[in-house]
């Protein structure tokens, strides 16, 4: 919220905190020249600021958690199987589904920012705070309406904010001056007003160093209520992130697993964050269609429909059936042979399943994408490339989703099929014919690598040998016919 929020307010309003953003902000540069006193002081705010926030957004909203809703907390975190391979999973699904889709979401960054926005419009009106908050925003947004009644009082403005740039450049150029002599090599500007906090001998710059406001009676008192109605805000939030996206997890899990109630809150979580995720952008492309009209709302839910449909068909093939075979192929190949003695029967699991295949499918994607030039790393591009609104359903099915199930498939089948109907009509005892049924799996995988290497060893073997004999015979590498130069001559 901080980021958002010096991009919402005044640039000096946040000045007592670092601007991560600063091409002038030099962290190297800076520990290098300043003395260890200022670090120990930057260091002690620092603690108190995150300490502030710790305490206001996790012990505080977990507290009146407790208090309103005894029954919700503590999480469930404890696993219902004690193998590794569980909390392998839900470690994997945490990192490798989770995380990525929560943050590569371009519009979250989007509605964090409006949200920001609208709050601190709000705040600024209700405490009479506007100008000292928002200044030249403000004027920047009055400005347009009045374009077609008032050019002249536009160029006025104009004007105005030119001088006033004008007098804050030569204040700035003053200003580096001062702070050469102090800091060094660390410059001024923003990086003055970081450290002006906690260095004495720094005037610490103000709002009339970047824009002039007018300040409000009983002004301190007034920022006294916007640090509070800030901190009860996040306050607020934070209890609707704790409660929400798992009672609407835990809701949904109910309608699959019943009343069990060892559910790891990951998974709830997960599935509530999802939910309100989609039904927030859902919300968000309706208001945004709405004010053009019924019939561009309809026609652009009908193109939606069918995006969804497309995205639908071809994600329950990429998301669902080719992780979970990925998986069961691991586990067969891997899991099973290290884990399951011979005389014993193993158990699968398809969510772990799953997890695995999710890993294993974005490793061989990247792999692929890394890798040198091929068919299907050129099908991959192509997809990548169209997205979702531009998906060609059937490209994908034929030259992705299919030869990627036929393939996983015959190497589940073939195997099965090999060590079930052929060894018995070969094998009579049935210890082999087990120990064939259980070994089947890395014992092709083993043969397949190998094959490989050998091959991969037999090209650089003649590619050697090639090499040297070019180096010892070869004369030159341009065919040239001297016999019909011979011609040629004596004709002449």
């Amino acid at each position: 919220r901080r980021v958002h929020g010096r991009e919402v307010v005044k640039p000096r309003v946040l000045w007592f905190m670092r601007n991560l953003n600063d091409p002038n902000f030099n962290p190297i540069q800076e520990m290098i020249h300043l003395p260890l006193l200022m670090h120990l002081r930057r260091f002690v705010v620092s603690l108190i600021l995150f300490g502030v926030c710790i305490y206001v957004l996790l012990y505080l909203p977990i507290q009146s958690v407790k208090i309103l809703i005894p029954k919700f907390l503590p999480y469930n975190v404890q696993l219902s199987s004690d193998a590794a391979v569980s909390e392998l999973s839900l470690e994997l699904l945490l990192l490798q589904v989770i995380l990525p889709a929560l943050l590569e979401q371009g519009q979250t960054r989007k509605w964090l920012k409006s949200v920001v926005k609208v709050w601190v419009k709000v705040a600024a009106w209700i405490l009479n705070l506007r100008d000292y908050l928002l200044g030249q925003q403000l004027q920047e947004a009055q400005v347009p309406e009045n374009v077609e009644n008032n050019d002249n009082a536009n160029e006025d403005v104009d004007n105005a904010v030119l001088e006033d740039n004008e007098d804050d450049s030569d204040d700035d150029d003053v200003d580096d001056g001062d702070d050469d002599d102090e800091l060094g090599l660390l410059g001024g500007g923003l990086q003055a007003a970081h450290m002006a906090m906690l260095q004495p001998n720094i005037a610490m710059p103000t709002d009339a160093d970047n824009e002039s406001h007018s300040r409000p009676h009983f002004f301190t008192i007034r920022i006294v209520v916007l640090v509070i109605a800030m901190f009860a805000s996040l306050y607020t939030v934070s209890i609707g992130i704790v409660v929400g996206p798992a009672s609407v997890g835990r809701y949904l899990m109910s309608f699959w697993l019943g009343d069990r109630n060892n559910v790891h809150e990951l998974y709830t979580c997960a599935t509530g964050l999802y939910v309100c995720w989609f039904f927030t952008r859902i919300a968000s492309g309706i208001s945004g269609l709405v004010p053009h009209g019924l019939p561009l709302f309809l026609q652009r839910l009908k193109d939606w429909l069918r995006i969804v449909l497309k995205a639908l068909i071809v994600g329950s093939a990429l998301f669902i059936v080719i992780p979970m075979l990925l998986g069961l192929i691991f586990e067969l190949v891997i899991v099973v042979p290290i884990r399951v003695p011979l005389n014993q029967t193993p158990i699968y699991f398809p969510w772990q399943d799953w997890v695995l295949g999710v890993l294993h499918a974005k490793i061989v994607c990247a792999l692929t994408l890394i890798g040198p030039q091929w068919r299907f790393r050129q099908v991959l591009e192509t997809v990548y490339q169209d997205g979702i609104r531009n998906l060609n359903l059937r490209f994908t099915l034929h030259h992705l989703v299919f030869p990627v199930l036929i393939l996983l498939l015959a190497a589940l089948c073939i195997p099965y099929s090999f060590a079930n109907s052929v060894v018995p009509l070969l094998v009579s005892d049935e210890q082999t014919k087990l120990l064939i049924a259980r070994r089947i799996y890395p014992g092709i995988v083993i043969i397949t690598f190998l094959f490989f290497i050998i091959r991969w060893q037999l090209k650089q073997l003649i590619r050697l040998y090639e090499h040297i004999r070019d180096e010892k015979y070869l004369v030159g590498r341009r065919l040239i016919n001297y016999e019909s130069r011979e011609k040629s001559i004596q004709t002449e």
